[in-house]
This record gives C-alpha cells, structure tokens and sequence, in this order.
C-alpha cells in the first residue's frame, strides 16, 4: 500500500503481482480528504488489516507533520514580520505600498483575534450585545428600566 496526495485528497493504492503482465499492478483502491483524522467506514471494508494499519500511521504522520509546520511557522512569526517591515520600507510604488498597508491591517487584526481566545460571541456578550439588534435592545432595555 502506498499513498499518493493529490490536491485535497490522499488516493490509496495497492500494488500486486499479475501473473497475466508478470509484473506489479497497481490500483487505487480509494481516497481519503487530506484532512481526514481517520479512515471513512466504507474504506476499512476495502482493505486488509495491515493496509489499514498503515493508512492510519500515515494518517497520523501527515497530521503531525502539518502541526509542526504551523508551530513553526508560528515561532518565526516574528523574523517573517521584520522582513515583510524590511521590504516594505523599500517599496517605492505608491499602489505595492497602497497594497502592502492593507495587507498589514488586516493581518493585525486576525493576529490579535487569534491571540484572544474568546470567539465571537462572548466578546458580544461580554458587551452586552447579542447580535444584530444589539445596541437598539439595549437602549430599550434601559429606557424600558429607566421608567
């Protein structure tokens, strides 16, 4: 059994001996989401014990491999950054510097989103919205409480 990747999905393909070529075979005999964590009901039917257990030592391989890879990413964040800065002061072109700003806001901000674990909804809550509607429920509530 071996594994080939391709785009978003991991095909399995098994090689076996034709006797009728006299040579290997290969046939893909499924294909698994590159993101899956394990291996889908309908696929285990398919394969032997042992292909099974190396589809899920591959699997699990390629998950450890794509955490690492965001781990280090996140902890040379900051020598990325001063050389994003260091391009950026020598960016003459109005619009590329136009461009680059953008692009710096808006990853501030995902930064500091990501850095905060609350989601979405308890920093609404937390202020005291709930949503769309937010502020007018608010003012309602108070002047309902105010008389």
């Amino acid at each position: 059994m071996h594994f080939r990747p391709r785009g978003n999905t991991i095909q399995l393909v098994r090689t076996a001996y034709d006797a009728e070529k006299k040579g290997a075979k290969s046939e893909v005999v499924g294909r698994i989401p590159k993101r899956a964590t394990e291996v889908p009901e309908e696929l285990k039917a398919k394969l032997t014990a042992e292909e099974l257990a190396a589809c899920t030592t591959y699997l699990d391989q390629v998950k450890a491999i794509e955490e690492l890879q965001l781990k280090v990413t996140a902890l040379t964040l900051r020598q990325t950054v001063a050389q994003a800065i260091e391009y950026a002061e020598g960016v003459t072109d109005e619009a590329e510097r136009d461009q680059l700003k953008a692009i710096f806001a808006e990853s501030v901000l995902a930064l500091r989103r990501a850095s905060n674990p609350k989601s979405a909804e308890e920093r609404r809550a937390a202020k005291g919205g709930g949503g769309k509607g937010g502020k007018r429920r608010r003012d309602e509530e108070a002047s309902s409480a105010a008389a």
